[in-house]
């Protein structure tokens, strides 16, 4: 009979201890759920970032070629202005030369 008594013992901690095992399982598995979920949240913030990024990006590029584009346009209108001023200069000096002789 004590045998009997101590196996019925055992079998009622087995059962007990197998609830709460699955119930262990269960909650990690919840957990790994929630795990999964929250790194596929990040991951989609993540891509929205570099999306986001790269389009600044982009946007400051073509600012940049635009505007360098502008001031190499400039320089090169007042390059021009110099070098016709100093043409002229040059002739006037020129003609003033041959005047003189």
């Amino acid at each position: 009979r004590q045998i009997e008594a101590h196996l019925r013992l055992l079998t009622k901690q087995l059962r007990e201890l197998e609830k709460r095992v699955h119930g262990l399982a269960d909650d990690t598995e919840s957990s790994i759920t929630r795990i999964r979920s929250g790194v596929d949240a990040l991951q989609t913030e993540v891509d929205a970032w570099g999306t986001d990024l790269r389009e600044r990006l982009d946007d400051t590029n073509q600012t940049i070629r635009s505007e360098s584009a502008k001031l190499s346009a400039q320089i090169d209108a007042r390059t021009k202005v110099v070098e016709d001023a100093l043409v002229a200069h040059i002739e006037d000096n020129e003609g003033y030369a041959g005047r003189q002789q």
